[in-house]
């Protein structure tokens, strides 16, 4: 009984396996260029993001550091 039990499960589960073999490679095929896809969309967007943060960010320190030094230059007599 344990010889045709085993006898029944063994091609079951080598039938599991060998369908679950293309199934795994098929859902890893897909996903890969998907991945890649939204990759490469997120590249250039987080470089875009990057570029146009770097200039907003240089305007505001060089609006800031004159401010800063008004500021100082006007503190400065006063407190003298």
């Amino acid at each position: 009984m344990t010889l045709r039990i085993c006898n029944s499960l063994v091609p079951m589960t080598l039938r599991i396996c060998n369908s679950l073999v293309p199934m795994t490679l098929r859902i890893c095929n897909s996903l890969v260029p998907m991945t890649l896809r939204i990759c490469n969309s997120l590249v250039p967007m987080t470089l875009r993001i990057c570029n146009s943060l770097v200039p907003m960010t240089l305007r505001i320190c060089n609006s800031l550091v004159p401010m800063t030094l008004r500021i100082c230059n006007s503190l400065v007599p006063m407190i003298l």
